[in-house]
């Protein structure tokens, strides 16, 4: 941004910061899905399955969550990789990524723009 911002004589506008947020959102999922592929053989152990069972009914029990939601969350707790799981990290973590990083470049814009007036 820092250098986009030198080379336009007229300086970024906010959907400048914004289309570089999502698209640095973007990157950010591809990579950290590509990560956490292998991560997820290490991680989905059959005791750490378990132990996440158990936390599982217990919330269910706590705030009365439905039976078809409790057996539809069961294809998450798999052990080692699971498609299931990559689908929904790639879809949260894509739009929080995306959004964060869009708020991040729009207040990059900003204070750049700031930092151009008190010069």
């Amino acid at each position: 941004m820092f250098l986009v911002d030198k080379q336009r004589p007229g300086g970024l506008t906010f959907g400048d910061g914004a289309l570089a947020g999502v698209l640095s959102g973007v990157v950010g999922t591809v990579v950290s899905t590509l990560i956490s592929i292998p991560l997820q053989t290490v991680i989905y152990t059959p005791a750490t399955v378990a132990q996440m069972r158990e936390l599982y009914t217990q919330l269910a029990k706590d705030f009365k969550l439905s039976p078809d939601f409790v057996q539809s969350m069961e294809p998450m707790l798999a052990i080692g990789f699971s498609s299931t799981r990559l689908v929904a990290w790639v879809t949260i973590f894509s739009i929080l990524s995306g959004l964060f990083a869009m708020i991040g470049g729009i207040l990059t814009v900003a204070l750049l723009k700031r930092r151009r007036q008190r010069r």
